[in-house]
């Protein structure tokens, strides 16, 4: 995939676990064993997640807010993409030779 593809192709969030990210004390926990998908996930995937006892939520918005850069070791070009649903965007500057 292209980073354009990459970061806007669709997405999920899993609760299955503690968010171990935050390392809080008085964090919440909440929503355990929640699978959320964004809208775009087609209804044959949504069902088969449901039949395995997947609690589903869904987002209409962004799942996360991803910017992805790649370089081409070939043409030795940067590309640069953000996920336009969350506001993201990215360029690559790249000095003259």
């Amino acid at each position: 995939m292209s980073p354009k593809e990459a970061v806007s192709c669709a997405r999920f969030s899993t609760r299955h676990h503690e968010n171990s990210f935050k390392p809080d004390r008085k964090r919440e926990i909440s929503g355990l064993g929640q699978v959320t998908l964004q809208d775009t996930i087609r209804e044959p995937v949504v069902r088969d997640l449901s039949g395995r006892g997947h609690r589903i939520g869904a987002a209409g918005g962004a799942i996360a807010a991803p910017v992805m850069l790649v370089h081409d070791r070939e043409s030795n070009l940067l590309h640069a993409a953000g996920d336009p649903r969350a506001g993201r965007h990215a360029a690559v500057l790249q000095p003259e030779e």
